[in-house]
């Protein structure tokens, strides 16, 4: 029998390779071509999810082979499940819709049975294109309060206000009350964090979870600006360099589950406003729309019109946040039942 050697082995595999990837951009440029994308933002008009997401829409179709055109609209509801369900479940599985997904989706899938049944849907499932923001999120109150501190939240209630029971403006609070010790009483039924920042500003509640400290410097200046917050906890991966003083979540675990639990509460946050495609897409179109991704954010165009948006592009790309999905979802049982028990409703 004839031996065939590595050397002719990789001479056939690139010369397959290089026939058939024409032929795969080829095939993807036809399918897009004269096309009318969806970009579905879970969230009302107004706030980040909805500037990061029609900021991206307007910029990512001149990258997609075929160059189809990009219509951006708000499917709010839920928490953000409504947006993420119309593309997880009833949206066409050809990457003609896309979607940011809300942070919160990613906490319950992490929760209990119940907390999962929630979802109709599978967040590993889904095909991640990148993340355009991992901005930690900051826990604030309005200057009038008297919960000032991480101190003071411990010691005395104060009222959050919140959207939908899958939010991450519900989900935080709870999950800090029950692993840090504070003392928050979540409000729900603001459709989104612009009815959030007025509730605050009126005296409604005493302030909210879960805004990005990138949301704050973009969309409310004037607050930081003026000192009108209090910034009692930032919740991520590591402190931001420009929040030294204020306390990482992470640190504050007096146990090792604890802390495992809060891990995941900071990945969650790491997740930021992370862009997705239904499930079921053919792999080539995935890998298109992942490589349109990374060129939109090194577009001089989209960075500036993001600078001028206030909007801070700190990115991940889509095999990063697919992994950061598949490490939330599979982490270790008892982690995953100690963030079970701190969202179960009793503990609320």
């Amino acid at each position: 029998m004839q031996k065939t050697s590595c050397t002719h082995i990789a001479g056939a595999c690139l010369a397959l390779t290089l026939t058939t990837l024409p032929a795969c951009a080829d095939a993807v440029s036809d399918f897009y071509a004269g096309k009318q994308l969806s970009f579905i933002v879970p969230t009302p008009p107004g706030g980040s999810y909805d500037g990061y997401g029609r900021l991206l829409s307007r910029y990512i179709g001149k990258y997609i082979p075929g160059r189809p055109t990009i219509v951006a609209s708000n499917m709010a509801g839920a928490g953000g499940i409504l947006g993420a369900q119309h593309v997880a479940v009833a949206a066409p599985k050809d990457g003609t819709v896309l979607t940011v997904v809300s942070q919160g989706l990613l906490l319950l899938a992490a929760g209990s049975p119940e907390d999962r049944a929630k979802l109709p849907f599978d967040m590993a499932a889904m095909n991640w294109l990148g993340n355009l923001s991992a901005s930690n999120h900051v826990v604030v109150t309005w200057h009038t309060s008297k919960v000032k501190t991480l101190e003071d939240a411990r010691n005395n209630q104060s009222i959050m206000g919140a959207s939908g029971a899958g939010s991450t403006s519900v989900l935080e609070p709870v999950l800090l009350n029950q692993l840090v010790g504070t003392k928050f009483k979540v409000v729900l039924g603001y459709p989104g964090s612009t009815d959030m920042t007025l509730a605050t500003e009126k005296g409604e509640i005493d302030g909210f979870a879960a805004n990005t400290w990138a949301s704050f410097k973009a969309f409310k200046p004037d607050w930081l600006r003026d000192k009108r917050l209090n910034l009692i906890v930032q919740i991520g991966l590591k402190k931001d360099p420009e929040l030294p003083d204020v306390p990482l979540a992470t640190d504050l675990a007096t146990n090792d589950l604890d802390r495992g639990a809060l891990r995941v509460l900071a990945s969650v946050a790491a997740f930021g406003r992370s862009i997705a495609t239904s499930p079921g897409v053919p792999r080539e179109r995935v890998d298109a729309l992942r490589a349109a991704f990374e060129a939109t954010i090194r577009d001089k165009d989209f960075l500036a019109d993001a600078d001028k948006e206030r909007l801070e592009i700190s990115t991940m790309d889509g095999a990063a946040v697919q992994e950061l999905v598949g490490e939330v979802i599979r982490a270790p049982q008892p982690v995953l039942d100690r963030v079970a028990r701190a969202m179960a409703p009793d503990a609320k």
